[in-house]
């Protein structure tokens, strides 16, 4: 399983921003959640700006390792399995990776080259204790709050585990 959050996007020619809170959740069976909830919803209601799910997949083309996300539910449309959604994935030295392509912007909705940078977490392991109970519920619990900072322009996730039998103020 992994957790990536996305820092930033740059709909070229224009800067980098980040208007989202966005966290992708991956199985190890390349199931995905990718959920964007606008940093300023204003009028605009619940702040969903995009979410999605399905299924992954990873190829090497000519060195240059390309992601597809095939969509089985998608928020902007009653028929997911017709999104185009890939990208080229490039490791960038500070552990980040930069993925490029090219997608509809939502705001010119016109077909646009893109780039996102995201940073990968891996997630903790549940306490052996918890895992012997043979149950989540009861007195073991796994609180896992993932909490999404904007820091620098950059969304970083902060998880916190309460432990078994504990919430995150102890009791």
């Amino acid at each position: 399983m992994s957790i990536s959050i996305r820092n930033s996007i740059r709909w070229l020619p224009d800067d980098a921003s980040e208007p989202t809170s966005t966290i992708v959740l991956t199985s190890p069976g390349h199931r995905f959640v990718d959920i964007r909830v606008l940093k300023h919803a204003g009028d605009t209601g619940t702040g969903l700006d995009w979410a999605f799910a399905g299924i992954s997949s990873t190829e090497t083309r000519n060195g240059v390792r390309h992601s597809t996300w095939r969509h089985l539910v998608d928020s902007r449309t009653r028929i997911p399995e017709t999104v185009v959604d890939e990208g080229d994935i490039f490791p960038q030295d500070n552990g980040q990776t930069l993925e490029t392509g090219c997608m509809i912007n939502p705001v010119t909705e016109k077909l646009t080259d893109y780039q996102e940078i995201w940073t990968d977490l891996e997630p903790e392991d549940l306490p052996e204790s918890c895992k012997t109970r043979g149950s989540l519920r009861g007195d073991c619990q796994y609180d896992l709050v993932g909490t999404i900072k904007a820091l620098s322009g950059s969304a970083i996730a902060s998880l916190q585990r309460g432990g078994c039998g504990k919430t995150e103020d102890g009791n």
